[in-house]
């Protein structure tokens, strides 16, 4: 069957992802839908004229063998909703992609398990904090999961380097076409991602740029691809929480990391939890057992991995502990030393590598 017919439907006019698996239900193939206008018009009498001009015209028919031949010269895959390699969860979804492109040889269907993790653009000491720890407890229990996100700024590029770290398979889903990389900051962990096994994914063909409208269609396929997705840290008004309620309109888990009330960027993931609309999670082992997950790894594993310093005993290292990120003054007040000392002992403390420094006197553990 031929690769441009399948993005023939995809790329048509007037026809989105429901209408044209709706095409596909009931011709049973794409190459009925492209026979001939007049058999189309007879099978569908209720076709209206400019659908049927917009699957006929020959415009459409030689960008898509441009598309085609541009993806095949360049070793993308095209994932046609039907084919094998189509991702078996997002299909399940109605308004899934008619079509993907995938630079990368990652195999969608390989793993039962599939996490999405989103969250703010602009992500605290907190937020890396708690995903770091999540993702290495999860890599402790079940190392061979994919981790999903959208390679943008803050946590979705943070939980991709993290997973590059843990060497965990990571899909990055893209708003655009993959001729480019936005923001292209990221270029390097894109390029990361497909040469250590995973995959640069989208629905867009060479050329589309990075839209604002294209980030809201790319969130549901962040949704669709996975059984639950993460929210690490979110605002009110952040655009994970579409993803959140895209995630739930496709009855799936939405997890949600809780913040202080006072944390600007917790705000949306307290929301969630406190509406219902999220399950809270403070460990690796809340998202295997809240979503019924098989542990593959060792647990004891987990339980040495994270056990805590014996420094932690330090009265200093406690208090940064529970107030990280921690302000110097808040520090002064609550240990009783004056400037003079704290000071030195803060030094001490990220000489040897236990604290890190952050911009407005504020201090965090390594």
């Amino acid at each position: 069957m031929s690769v441009a017919l399948k993005i023939a439907l995809a790329e048509a006019k007037y026809i989105g992802p429901i209408h044209a698996r709706y095409l596909l239900e009931e011709l049973g193939n794409v190459e009925a839908i492209f026979s001939s206008e007049a058999e189309l018009k007879r099978r569908l009498p209720r076709l209206s004229r400019r659908i049927l001009s917009s699957l006929f015209s020959s415009e459409l028919h030689h960008r898509a063998q441009e598309i085609a031949r541009w993806s095949e010269q360049r070793g993308l895959r095209c994932l046609f909703v039907e084919d094998e390699g189509y991702p078996q969860l997002l299909r399940e979804c109605p308004d899934a992609p008619v079509m993907l492109y995938a630079s990368g040889d990652y195999d969608f269907n390989a793993s039962e398990l599939h996490l999405s993790v989103v969250g703010t653009r602009n992500i605290t000491p907190h937020g890396q904090s708690a995903l770091d720890r999540l993702l290495e407890e999860i890599y402790s229990l079940t190392p061979r999961m994919p981790i999903y996100s959208g390679l943008a700024y803050g946590v979705d590029v943070a939980a991709h380097r993290k997973a590059l770290a843990l060497s965990m398979p990571t899909v990055a889903v893209l708003a655009h076409g993959l001729d480019r990389i936005y923001p292209s900051v990221h270029a390097q962990t894109a390029q990361e991602i497909v040469q250590r096994g995973g995959a640069l994914l989208c629905e867009y063909p060479p050329g589309t740029r990075p839209d604002r409208f294209n980030f809201v269609a790319r969130n549901r396929i962040i949704a669709g691809l996975s059984q639950a997705s993460l929210i690490i840290e979110a605002g009110s008004k952040s655009g994970s929480l579409i993803t959140a309620e895209l995630a739930a309109s496709y009855d799936r888990e939405v997890l949600a990391v809780p913040g202080r009330i006072q944390d600007t960027y917790s705000r949306g993931c307290n929301e969630l939890i406190a509406s219902m609309k999220g399950v809270l999670v403070q460990s690796g082992q809340d998202i295997l057992s809240r979503m019924g997950w098989k542990q593959e790894g060792n647990a004891l594993l987990q339980e040495l991995a994270f056990a805590p310093p014996q420094t932690i005993d330090q009265p200093l290292l406690r208090l940064i502990a529970e107030l990280q990120p921690a302000h110097i003054n808040d520090l002064i007040r609550r240990s009783g030393m004056d400037m003079r000392k704290i000071s030195a002992e803060l030094f001490e403390l990220e000489l040897e590598g236990h604290i890190r420094s952050l911009p407005g006197s504020l201090y965090a553990l390594v």
